[in-house]
Order: structure tokens, then C-alpha cells, then sequence
């Protein structure tokens, strides 16, 4: 929800500088964004429709499994909602993150020499995102087409855009990569800890 929620407070400053299109865009798809968000922390409305769904289509192959395990993610999340500390603190993480996110973006787009306005990116991150629900792995594919288009209204410079998404995958390969190897030491110390502690005892 945060690069939403920083797309609507960008639109503001972004307005002179942007197609009315891509304006109209991602101020549509942050604001679904945000009511859907919001709807799933509360539990309400979506939970019921959710349950309702789930209670008439669970023995349809496939489709009852994928509404059952909406529904279960649905009630995990909102007691997250419920939890009024848990939710600040899990909206300012991924505002912080969408805006290190956000930051990539503008320097790499810098670096190849790309005239984008630099408030253009904290409307073409979240429309990305919402591009990269399209299966696919890494966003191989589906992040170069939708930068290429999104980029692509401020500089025909594709060569220069496609360079930055394979930058971008690059950048999360390496950082999964890293993550991993701080999990898996992380995991390996915390065994030894415990081995060690049932030894003594």
C-alpha cells in the first residue's frame, strides 16, 4: 500500500509534467489500491465476499482452492488490521522500501542519460507492480514491456529503458542472493544455539 499511497500525494506535484493519461492511470489504479488495501486489513466486506465465494465454488477444482486460500490469507491479514502498532509499522516499512524502490529507479534512469521528470517514477513503480502480477519469473518480460511503455512516453530511448529494467532484475537477483545467505546463516546459528542449549541442559 505505500507506493499507493505515495503515487496519490505525487500526483499533486507531478500534474503539470505528466500526459493527463498516465495521470489518470496510476491515480485510478493507487486509489484501488489503497480501498482494496484497506479492505483486506478490515476484514469486512471483502472477508464476507471471500467466505461467500468460498462456501459455494470450494468443490470446483482449482478454483475453490484458489479462493480458499484467498480467504485464509484474507483472515491472517486482518488481524494485522486489527493490530493498530503491527499496521503503522508495516505501512512505514513498505513506504520506506517503495521509496529506496522509487530512488533506484531515478539514479539508474540518470545514469543512462534517460530526461524523465523524477516524480514520473512514483507513478510508473506502482503501475509496474501491478504489471508484474502477470506470472512470470523475475518479471523477465513483463517489467521490460511495461517500462519500456510507461518510460516510453517521456524518451524513445528504448535501448537505454530495457538497460535499466535488466539493471533492475539484476539489482534483485543480487539482493535475493545476499538475503538468502543472511537467512541461511541466520537459520544454521539459531540450530547451533539450540543444540547447544539442550546439550547443557
Amino acid at each position: 500500500m505505500g507506493r499507493f499511497g505515495i503515487a496519490v500525494l505525487a500526483i499533486p506535484f507531478a500534474y503539470n509534467s505528466m500526459p493527463p493519461l498516465m495521470l489518470t492511470l496510476a491515480g485510478g489504479v493507487s486509489v484501488v489500491g489503497l480501498i482494496g488495501g484497506a479492505l483486506v486489513l478490515q476484514g469486512g466486506l471483502f472477508g464476507v465476499i471471500l467466505r461467500w465465494t468460498d462456501a459455494r465454488l470450494r468443490d470446483v477444482r482449482f478454483v475453490g482452492k484458489v479462493i480458499t486460500s484467498l480467504s485464509k490469507f484474507n483472515d491472517a491479514v486482518a488481524l494485522v488490521g486489527h493490530n493498530r502498532a503491527a499496521l503503522i509499522r508495516s505501512f512505514a516499512y513498505s513506504t520506506v522500501f517503495n521509496l529506496i524502490l522509487i530512488f533506484i529507479h531515478v539514479v539508474l534512469s540518470l545514469a543512462l542519460g534517460l530526461s524523465v521528470p523524477i516524480l514520473a517514477y512514483a507513478l510508473i513503480v506502482p503501475l509496474t507492480s501491478i504489471m508484474l502480477l502477470i506470472p512470470s519469473i523475475q518479471g523477465l518480460g513483463v517489467r521490460d514491456w511495461s517500462l519500456v511503455v510507461l518510460v516510453g512516453v517521456f524518451t524513445p530511448n528504448t535501448e537505454a529503458v530495457a538497460a535499466m529494467a535488466a539493471a533492475i532484475i539484476l539489482h534483485n537477483l543480487i539482493s535475493g542472493i545476499i538475503g538468502m545467505v543472511l537467512y541461511g546463516a541466520y537459520t544454521v546459528g539459531k540450530s547451533r544455539r539450540g543444540t547447544a542449549q539442550h546439550t547443557l541442559e
